[in-house]
């Protein structure tokens, strides 16, 4: 039956038995065995694509497809590609935090302290999928990281017995001692939601960080028929007090802090400003400077609340 071109799976389906028997009596009685036929889950053009070119890893890909992450990492095999670490970042500069003497060093360091996680050394900063460009840009900055797409859109638990649906979401990693302590002397650290450390922010790249913290946790809005808004919501009041003190620079007036209870349950502070005083601060974050790191979508509502704003003077 082998000789005449059946499988062992196929020999053993007739005999009643694992093809794993099958193959241990060929090997006993002297049959050269034919190289094992691998059926890839996808052609190996699309494999190139998505792990080579678009940067995907091995369980984002099972995560897409449906696929076990040890069936996606034998396709790759099979085919020769080399896989990636999810540890060595080739040309990171592990110095990168040392010294915040840069726009991109200072976004990069907000939106760790708004949307990241540090934990045994390994950073990791989440976004959603339609913001994946910031992180690249990132990693691009700092020599190295790896990103890859981290959750499927979904309903997520947000408390107890609270879900809500969340997109897909991609995330930047970076495993290097010497950035975990410079971002710890600084204030970050494990949990940093729970042990609410005071974090230094850059003085000299208060507005970069601050824009960081903005594109991380907070917002810009445009009510239909209402003044536009900037807020900011974080557990850490030392972050607030950070983007407090950067809205006193560009607008004169400081905003107050307010405690929220959100739809959970759960008591965070937040801050917003209104009207003129908001499309000055998006102004100063998004607007002088547009080759800065930023997200594009709250760019884009920056553009349009000076937009609406000039139209309505011009009224």
């Amino acid at each position: 039956m082998y000789e005449s071109g059946d499988g062992c799976h196929t020999i053993a389906r007739s005999a009643g038995v694992r093809h794993v028997t099958v193959r241990q009596d060929l090997i006993r009685a002297g049959v050269t065995l034919r190289p094992r036929h691998r059926v890839l889950a996808l052609s190996a053009a699309e494999y190139r694509r998505l792990y080579c070119d678009e940067k995907l890893g091995v369980r984002a890909l099972a995560t897409r497809f449906g696929l076990s992450d040890m069936k996606v990492w034998r396709d790759l095999t099979a085919l020769g590609i080399e896989k990636r670490s999810s540890i060595v970042q080739t040309g990171l500069r592990r110095d990168w935090f040392d010294s915040i003497d840069s726009d991109a060093k200072a976004y990069a360091f907000g939106l760790i302290c708004a949307d990241g996680s540090i934990q045994k050394h390994r950073i990791r900063i989440q976004l959603q999928e339609r913001d994946g460009d910031v992180l690249r840009r990132i990693r691009d900055a700092a020599g190295g990281g790896y990103v890859t797409i981290v959750r499927k859109a979904g309903p997520i638990a947000t408390g107890r017995g609270h879900t809500s649906q969340c997109r897909a979401t991609v995330g930047l990693r970076w495993q290097a001692k010497q950035l975990a302590e410079a971002l710890g002397r600084r204030g970050v650290c494990p949990n940093k939601s729970r042990v609410l450390p005071k974090i230094t922010a850059p003085a000299r790249f208060l507005g970069a960080f601050v824009r960081g913290l903005i594109d991380g946790d907070g917002c810009l809005h445009i009510a239909k028929g209402g003044a536009p808004t900037v807020g900011f919501a974080n557990l850490n009041e030392s972050l607030l007090e950070h983007v407090a003190r950067y809205c006193k620079t560009v607008t004169g007036k400081r905003p107050t802090i307010q405690r929220r209870v959100r739809s959970d349950g759960r008591t965070d502070k937040c801050l917003v400003v209104y009207g003129a005083q908001a499309v000055c601060v998006a102004q100063a974050l998004y607007l002088d400077d547009e080759s800065t790191i930023a997200i594009d979508r709250k760019r884009d509502l920056a553009r349009r609340m000076v937009r609406e704003t000039a139209v309505r003077l011009v009224a």
